[in-house]
């Protein structure tokens, strides 16, 4: 079973935290003149939204800025399978621009790593 994966590659890295969590539904009031209290609309659910947490590693800076180069890419409006920690795939998911901690720094000098944050937004409720 997949894990970890975002359009079937394993781009988080080390570290992985993930966090799921169910949107807000959408309601809508309306208060008329005249007429006491609110009416209140169900507008529906608006999707789901993954925090993911992680380090991306490279043995060399090279491979650190691929690695950073290939997260990036996925922040282009288009929606993609998403596995998360669990195992558990989500279809139409969409990745929000990458926020990284740090450059890239040397780890006793066997490797390179650089923390990240990223927000995937999922366009429907399962």
């Amino acid at each position: 079973m997949p894990s970890n994966q975002y359009a079937g590659l394993s781009v988080f890295g080390i570290g992985v935290h993930m966090k799921t969590s169910i949107a807000a539904r959408e309601i809508q009031f309306n208060a008329y003149p005249g007429v006491n209290g609110l009416e209140s609309l169900d507008m529906g659910g608006r999707g789901r939204t993954t925090q993911v947490t992680g380090t991306l590693t490279g043995a060399t800076i090279n491979d650190l800025i691929a690695a950073k180069t290939q997260l990036e890419s996925f922040n282009d409006g288009t929606p993609r399978v998403f596995y998360d920690s669990a195992g558990f795939g989500w279809r139409n998911v969409l990745m929000g621009a990458p926020e990284f901690e740090a450059s890239g720094y040397r780890n006793g000098g066997t490797a390179f790593f650089w923390s990240y944050g990223v927000v995937l937004v999922h366009l429907s409720q399962t």
